[in-house]
């Protein structure tokens, strides 16, 4: 495979400078359009009515008095739907509009279309649903059970996925390790929360195709599901994405569905039909972060060398399968990353994802890693404290290095940046730790680490991504791509590596949002992979242009091929200096004879190396190509009145292979840590058999400014040989180790582990109150 690091240049450009985001002042003015900001003639407003129990079977639907109401242009339920009533990623399990039965509180049991909101949301009251409420199967591990309903009848059980990972012999290694700890932890339903909630506008075109605008990180498949929803090829829907107001994960299966009601609207009526979803809509029928209760086994000697780690992760992947299944999922993930980035000669885990009747769970920013992260590295710190060594020297003396092996066999063999991490942090520890006045009479003050290491693509060998590169007619560049921009900043970077290879300002390279009509497959964002997967594209269709452009220049300077060469943006003859051409000159030429706005010049297409896998039954193989390592450190003060935790500050150092944009590098770790803090310390969607109790932002906390510690930023460059430049993805790894981080500083402050998150002043209080044991490890 071609190797795409570049890294013979000793000073490059563009890499490694901070550029601000392309798309930040349309932003900043309100420039920027997102699905709901769209508005076409005539157009109609869809709403849907769901179900009112989590579990029930549909006897009546009874439409006649939302029918008569004045505005009220069509209501649609199952019936009517001219293709296949489902939708999914890979399996299609969950159905557009419910026909006979609702299998959660967020199922679609009819669609309107009126044309007005307000007549909308009016109709969907005098819908009349008659129901007989069934009994919902909310606990996973009832789920497990051989006489637990079917959430879906077609399946012999409820398990969607169960991965192994078997290596060396975990019994005999238990056994004659000197201690070894048991413990079981607990994570929550967590909410995405992006900014836009889910909205989609779709409307039909003469020749009777239907063009759809949204907001997803995954375009293809968006028109994947609205062409089998209505029954057509998929050269007749036309997808276009728009401004995304975040995702981190979410806006792959809330696309899937609002996208695919809007258009079932849409085709219907004729008419076009603008769909927004609420807030408390969102809450109650958007993906989730999977709940996760671990069972962990970590086996040691007395020396502080990791022996045996025995693992049992139990994922509530909710009614639908989402990314909960067997095909490089949440379970998979959860499996790979489940034993940390140490190197443990006996290895034995089960990652499995049940159905329940429970909120649909799908993945979220971290992809499964945040859940183990949490109880290993809570393992971690209560080991170290039981051996009565040093957290950070424990890890430094497990911590994966160049030719350790994984849990899954994999030799690393580049880009292993772990050690660095920790010493940075540790470090910086030091110094900032004495600048701290000491904590007030009623607070405990507490300092944790935590590691954490994250994957770099979804896994396996099929991964693939593709550019292309236009000349406009102004001499500048346009790069299309399938990848999308979620917020993360993906423009810039991929514009910063072509504007590098190419020689050209940054500004001279637009990148537009995807449309399925003028880009190419390059699969999901999502996995951390679009810097990697989009930037060695990027370079190989500039590297393409640069071939065509020679052909144009040769023909206008009348000059051979061989005797020309790329220089800083233009195409210079090798020894005579006057004899040069640049791109906008190439461009007024070749647009004097095509009556065209640009023509393609450049094609880049790359593909992970089809080596990578996994055995089902052992788990063992190389799963990625790189990973990425991280290590934080938490400052907080524990309030012994109130028992509120206060966060003072993270230290976060992350090896990133090479920062591409420092600046939206140091963005994406503030973030994961921001989103981390809420996961571990505030946020949880509460579900209670079946039902959502807190769909709004008055009863789901986040965290606001107002919370928002010191976050410090340490950027560490290991580079990635297969990466652009060395650099590997950073979108999810800063969220891994936080909640570990946070929770082991708790425990340094009081006393006490809380192994169930998020760690709120009620648990806090239990914990300091009941009988101290030798299970809790309180000292």
């Amino acid at each position: 495979m071609e190797n795409n690091l570049n890294l013979g240049l000793s000073e490059y450009r563009i890499i490694g400078k901070s550029v601000p985001k392309k798309d930040a002042r349309d932003k900043v003015l309100g420039k920027a359009v997102y699905a709901a900001d769209i508005k076409l003639p005539g157009m109609l407003y869809g709403k849907v009515l769901r179900s009112k129990y989590p579990h029930a079977l549909i006897k009546n639907v009874n439409m006649s008095k939302a029918g008569k109401l004045s505005g009220v242009v069509k209501i649609v339920t199952a019936r009517d739907i001219p293709g296949v009533n489902l939708i999914g990623r890979k399996i299609l399990d969950q159905p557009v509009i419910s026909s006979d039965k609702v299998k959660y509180i967020g199922d679609v049991v009819a669609l309107i279309a009126a044309e007005s909101e307000e007549v909308a949301r009016e109709a969907l009251k005098l819908i009349e649903v008659e129901y007989v409420e069934l009994s919902p199967l909310t606990d996973p591990e009832e789920a497990l059970k051989p006489e637990a309903h079917l959430i879906h009848e077609d399946r012999d059980n409820n398990i969607l996925a169960h991965i192994k990972i078997r290596k060396g012999d975990i019994k005999e290694a238990l056994k004659k390790c000197d201690i070894v700890i048991r413990n079981q932890f607990r994570t929550p339903f967590a909410e995405h929360l992006f900014l836009e909630t889910e909205s989609a506008v779709a409307a039909m075109r003469d020749d009777g195709s239907i063009d759809v605008w949204g907001a997803t990180d995954h375009p293809f498949k968006v028109r994947e599901n609205v062409a089998r929803v209505l029954g057509v090829s998929l050269n007749r829907v036309h997808y276009h994405d728009t401004t995304i107001g975040g995702s981190f994960g979410g806006k792959k299966d809330t696309a899937f569905d609002i996208c695919s009601r809007t258009a079932l609207l849409a085709f219907l009526t004729g008419k076009p039909v603008k769909m927004v979803y609420s807030r408390e809509e969102s809450i109650l029928a958007s993906s989730k972060r999977h709940p996760a209760v671990i069972d962990h086994t970590l086996g040691a000697t007395n020396d502080g060398n990791l022996v045996a780690c025995e693992i049992k992760i139990t994922l509530d992947t909710g009614v639908y399968a989402s990314k909960g299944d067997d095909d490089w999922g949440v379970p998979h993930v959860a499996a790979i990353f489940a034993s940390g980035p140490y190197e443990i000669p006996h290895v034995k885990i089960d990652s499995i994802s049940v159905y329940t009747n429970n909120p649909i769970s799908g993945p979220m920013r971290g992809f499964g890693s945040p859940q183990v992260v949490f109880a290993q590295e809570s393992q971690m710190d209560e080991l170290a404290r039981r051996l009565n060594i040093d957290p950070i020297r424990l890890r430094l003396t497990n911590a994966l290095r160049l030719g350790s092996q994984t849990a899954t066999g994999q030799v690393l063999k580049h880009s292993v940046g772990l050690t660095p991490t920790i010493n940075k942090v540790a470090e910086r520890l030091k110094a900032v730790v004495p600048t701290y006045p000491p904590p007030a009479a009623n607070k405990k003050r507490g300092i944790g680490l935590a590691c954490g290491w994250h994957l770099v693509g979804n896994g396996g060998g099929n991964e693939y991504a593709q550019a292309l590169l236009y000349l406009k007619r102004d001499g500048t560049l346009e790069l299309r791509t399938g990848l999308c921009d979620v917020g993360q900043g993906a423009k810039t970077v991929l514009a910063q590596i072509g504007a590098e290879e190419l020689g050209l300002p940054v500004e001279d390279i637009e990148v537009p949002d995807p449309d399925t009509d003028l880009d190419f497959e390059s699969m999901n964002t999502g996995a951390s992979r679009v810097t990697t997967f989009g930037g060695n594209a990027t370079i190989r269709a500039a590297r393409a242009a640069k071939r065509r452009l020679m052909e144009l220049a040769s023909g206008l300077l009348c000059e051979p091929e061989d005797m020309l060469e790329w220089k800083e943006g233009k195409i210079c003859h090798k020894s005579d200096p006057h004899k040069e051409v640049s791109l906008k000159e190439i461009a007024k030429k070749v647009f004097g004879f095509f009556e065209r706005s640009k023509l393609l010049i450049g094609h880049g297409f790359w593909q992970t190396l089809p080596t990578l896998g996994m055995d089902p039954e052992t788990g063992q193989g190389e799963t990625m190509h790189a990973y990425t390592y991280g290590t934080q450190a938490a400052i907080v003060d524990v309030d012994l009145d109130t028992y509120e935790i206060e966060v003072l500050k993270i230290i976060d150092a992350h090896d990133v292979g090479k920062a591409i944009n420092p600046v939206g590098v140091e963005g994406q770790l503030q973030g994961g840590v921001l989103m981390g803090l809420g996961w571990s310390t505030m946020e949880e969607v509460i579900v209670n058999k079946g039902y959502v109790l807190n769909q709004s932002l008055t009863n789901y906390l986040v965290p606001t400014a107002a919370d928002c510690p010191e976050i410090e930023c340490i950027i560490v460059e290991e580079p990635n040989e297969m990466g652009p430049f060395g650099a590997k993805g950073i979108g999810e790894a800063p969220v891994n180790p936080t909640a570990p981080a946070i929770a082991n500083a708790v425990y340094d402050a009081i006393g006490v582990r809380i192994r169930d998150l998020p760690i709120t002043p009620d648990k806090i209080w239990v914990a300091l109150h009941k009988p101290i044991s030798d299970s809790e490890g309180r000292f």
